[in-house]
């Protein structure tokens, strides 16, 4: 009951108690209180404990990996979604967040592939998928697969993907803006390089090293 009033501090110690007492799998509840009273490395070893009891359990993986990426230790994070596309190999949702922890190690390549795998996977109307996969594309030099990943933000409308704006989602270390695309847009990156310039019409576009 406490638990699901998010009433955390209170479930957190009736399922400590409860553990104690010989009740099975308290780990995943006792780590997802720790995750909502924002004790990260509580809620890690918890979800550890919980995953041997259930290996690779698709929401319990995806938590764990959360919650590394919000310790900035993506390689970790990386290692727990390989481990759940193994045993969900369909998943836009984990190649979405697998692709993040990719380019938060410079690994761009296989960021935008994995970028690609969502959108061919059910996340094809996400808007921030197409700025993702047009950034990590212009990290390759990729100009040309970028600017069309950009275009395609625009038909998106004013959809995004809420997982991209709800902690502990994992989230791109370098930002990307957007506008409306024409003559002159403008795309910007706070990461090592910044598109300054790209025209719909097929003028060449500028690109300075911070």
């Amino acid at each position: 009951m406490c638990f699901e009033q998010q009433s955390w501090e209170d479930a957190l110690t009736w399922a400590r108690r409860a553990q104690e007492q010989g009740a099975p799998r308290m780990d995943a509840i006792i780590g997802n209180c720790y995750a909502a009273l924002d004790q990260p490395a509580e809620a890690i070893r918890a979800l550890e404990a919980s995953l041997k009891d259930e290996p690779c359990e698709p929401s319990l993986c995806r938590r764990l990996a959360r919650l590394y990426a919000q310790e900035e230790n993506y390689a970790f994070a990386l290692r727990i979604y390989e481990e759940a596309l193994k045993a969900d190999s369909m998943s836009a949702d984990l190649y979405l967040e697998s692709g993040m922890m990719h380019f938060n190690m410079e690994n761009y390549k296989n960021a935008a592939g994995a970028f690609e795998m969502a959108a061919r996977y059910g996340a094809s109307g996400d808007a921030d998928l197409y700025v993702n996969l047009g950034v990590a594309y212009l990290q390759q030099a990729a100009y040309d697969d970028a600017i069309s990943n950009l275009k395609k933000r625009s038909s998106c409308g004013t959809q995004t993907s809420a997982l991209c704006n709800t902690s502990p989602m994992p989230t791109l270390k370098s930002k990307a803006t957007w506008k409306p695309p024409c003559n002159g847009t403008v795309y910007s990156c706070s990461s090592r390089k910044t598109l300054l310039q790209c025209s719909c019409s097929g003028n060449p576009i500028s690109v300075q090293e911070k």
